[in-house]
């Protein structure tokens, strides 16, 4: 605040000051308790527009500087504070973009993992089809080897057994003719006994 200024308000403070002396005096003169005087009531308002004068007059370079201070320090503030709001304004920005490029960033990954889920998925599928295609020639190679044994051994035991039985036959046939010779030499045998040939 300028020295004009501050000279501008102390006059136009003494004058609401004094308007309102006369305000008070015309109501106790309307209440008939007795009318302004001059002679009493005038040094009041004399002592003090001199307190006034006195005051202006010697602590106007201190006033106007301590006035002058305090719109220096609002300034600075203001000026603090319109930098601490760009400041936070700059922030706020900064972290608007951040969180722009973390949502950027979070769909890149899910779909990466999706991307990667899938692959994995595919190549899980890929590796199972191969294990139970793997599986079922092996089974297949075992059964067809297991079969070639029992044939194997079905042949054996089917050829053990035809020998067996052709065995048993010739056997058979061997005994008969075996006991037909001895049949027959025991019927020689008795031919030739003494009184068989009467």
């Amino acid at each position: 605040m300028r020295l004009g200024n501050l000279s501008t308000f102390i006059a136009a403070a003494i004058g609401l000051n004094l308007m309102a002396l006369q305000a008070f005096a015309d109501e106790a003169c309307n209440a008939e308790q007795g009318c302004f005087e001059f002679q009493i009531h005038g040094y009041y308002i004399i002592n003090f527009v001199v307190f006034v004068g006195l005051l202006v007059y010697f602590g106007k370079k201190t006033i106007a500087q301590s006035l002058e201070k305090r719109y220096q320090d609002v300034a600075r503030e203001i000026e603090q504070a319109q930098a601490a709001k760009a400041a936070a304004q700059a922030k706020l920005a900064e972290y608007q973009e951040r969180m722009g490029q973390l949502e950027d960033e979070n769909q890149r990954m899910l779909a990466e993992v999706r991307a990667g889920t899938q692959v994995e998925v595919e190549q899980i599928l890929a590796d199972a089809r191969a294990q139970v295609a793997r599986v079922a020639a092996e089974e297949e190679q075992r059964i067809l080897q297991e079969s070639k044994r029992v044939r194997d051994a079905l042949h054996r035991e089917t050829a053990a057994l035809a020998l067996r039985l052709a065995e048993e036959l010739v056997q058979k046939r061997i005994d008969g003719a075996a006991q037909q010779k001895l049949i027959d030499k025991a019927m020689n045998d008795l031919a030739q006994l003494p009184g068989a040939a009467s």
